[in-house]
């Protein structure tokens, strides 16, 4: 009778130990079967991310637009002497109703385009060291701008401020108008943007870009310097009109283009 006991908890046992083996080993499979899932899962995003991975090229380039400026200034010093402060500024209207009379043809009579940019009176004998007489002591200065509308009269404006007694010429300058100036950034910019376009097409071997950023890095305005023969200080009469010679301004762009291309 014992014996028939220990056989049957013994067959218990095995029993129970097999259901373990049984439990562990569904266990085990299910775990590696959702392992390769994921693993499956995994490798699937990887693959799509290199199919789909993009590229990308940084490329600086630069363009650059000319143009003849519409106008110009000229800079002018008129200046004249007096026994005293009212005398030389008597006679500095003189010279600048001269003056006006003068150039008002060339700026298309409109007398707002002179403007004043500083004036002073002063007392030459206190720069003097020795003890000199001076009849006319005082000295009045008037600095003015003249905006000239048409660039094509610049020899001649200067022509006729040469003939002013009083008067220096002392800078001109050429100006861009500011439709000039936006419409010159805008072609600079269209041409850098091509420059670079044409260097992403090589690094690419010719692939489809799409443009994701452009960063303009700088800007810069090149003026042509005015020249002439020579500023000459007025005399009574203008002996010939300077010869000027004109260019074109420059303006400059530099920006960076990110591209991207499909693999």
């Amino acid at each position: 009778m014992r014996d028939n006991v220990m056989y049957y908890l013994l067959v218990i046992v095995i029993l129970v130990l097999l259901s373990a083996v049984v439990f562990q080993l569904y266990f085990f499979s299910n775990l590696l079967n959702k392992q390769s899932s994921v693993n499956l899962q995994n490798s699937n995003t990887l693959l799509q991310l290199r199919t789909t991975n993009s590229s990308f090229i940084f490329i600086t380039a630069s363009g650059s637009a000319s143009a003849l400026p519409a106008f110009a200034t000229v800079f002018v010093n008129v200046q004249a002497f007096g026994s005293n402060p009212a005398a030389a500024t008597n006679n500095i209207s003189f010279a600048l109703h001269d003056l006006n009379a003068s150039v008002l043809r060339y700026i298309n009579g409109n007398l707002s385009n002179i403007r004043t940019t500083s004036f002073n009176i002063y007392n030459r004998s206190n720069f003097y060291t020795r003890n000199i007489s001076i009849k006319k002591p005082y000295v009045a200065q008037e600095s003015l701008s003249i905006k000239v509308p048409n660039i094509d009269n610049i020899s001649n404006i200067i022509g006729a401020i040469s003939g002013v007694n009083g008067t220096s010429i002392t800078n001109v300058v050429e100006n861009l108008s500011s439709a000039q100036i936006s419409s010159l950034r805008a072609n600079a910019l269209s041409i850098a943007l091509q420059n670079a376009t044409s260097q992403a097409d090589i690094l690419s071997q010719n692939k489809t870009l799409i443009i994701k950023n452009i960063t303009v890095d700088y800007y810069h305005f090149y003026p042509f310097s005015l020249s002439s023969q020579a500023f000459m200080t007025s005399s009574a009469t203008a002996q010939q009109i300077p010869s000027f010679f004109i260019g074109n301004d420059t303006v400059t762009q530099s920006i960076t283009v990110t591209f991207s291309f499909v693999k």
